[in-house]
């Protein structure tokens, strides 16, 4: 089965969709974890209510530093596909390089997060 790790900001909506996916076995793949980078996100608990591990990874004033720990982090998930589904921050191409990545989030960023 596949692995995915889901990487979200906001309310949780978009994350909700694959969450139930994966409950009703729409979407044939275990979700690993669920990173977000505010603690006070609603997705927090939605991931929670479908039993996802939650991963904060908060911002830090060394960007390079978030950048390396939040790959390490993915890396030792042994994923198949990392999922942004509403992540509000832009990821630094020594993650999207190293990781199958898609971006699910509707909008252009940075222009309109």
């Amino acid at each position: 089965m596949r692995k995915i790790a889901i990487l979200a900001s906001g309310g949780g909506t978009l994350a909700e969709a694959i969450f139930e996916a994966v409950d009703k076995k729409e979407l044939h793949c275990s979700i690993e974890a669920l990173i977000c980078d505010r603690p006070d996100a609603p997705v927090i608990e939605r991931a929670r209510n479908h039993k996802i591990p939650v991963h904060l990874h908060p911002m830090k004033q060394d960007r390079q530093l978030w950048n390396l720990e939040l790959l390490q982090y993915l890396q030792s998930l042994d994923l198949d596909l990392v999922v942004s589904a509403g992540f509000m921050r832009i990821l630094d191409h020594t993650v999207t390089s190293s990781l199958p990545i898609i971006n699910s989030h509707p909008a252009l960023l940075p222009l309109f997060p």
